[in-house]
């Protein structure tokens, strides 16, 4: 059965692709959990690709204060790292802290 998810999510995929706009948030969702099993399976360049396309419609689609960006750009300094690009791997880390301190400022500035 594990060896069917990876086709089981490129399914889905092609059927969301099929039927949604080319930036709906649910794209970018199905994109990031590609890339999160391809990190699994260890296929990083995949993982990155699949965690880069899903970060091109959260840019375009989310508010810049949506936590979901400070993951992506986790999960895509966490690839960089696996893949010893150690400078794409810190601009991408320094990216998600500021959409975190971003996140938290807004909130602190609420109350």
């Amino acid at each position: 059965m594990a060896s069917q998810t990876p086709e089981f999510y490129h399914k889905a995929l092609e059927i969301k692709r099929n039927v949604l706009p080319p930036t709906h948030s649910e794209l970018a969702v199905t994109y990031n959990n590609i890339g999160e099993l391809q990190n699994e399976m260890e296929n990083f360049p995949f993982a990155l690709t699949y965690f880069e396309k899903g970060l091109n419609i959260q840019l375009k689609t989310l508010s810049p204060y949506d936590s979901s960006l400070a993951n992506t750009y986790n999960n895509i300094d966490l690839i960089h790292r696996e893949m010893e690009d150690y400078s794409q791997a810190i601009s991408y880390f320094e990216n998600s802290l500021e959409k975190l301190n971003i996140k938290h400022l807004c909130h602190i500035i609420r109350y």
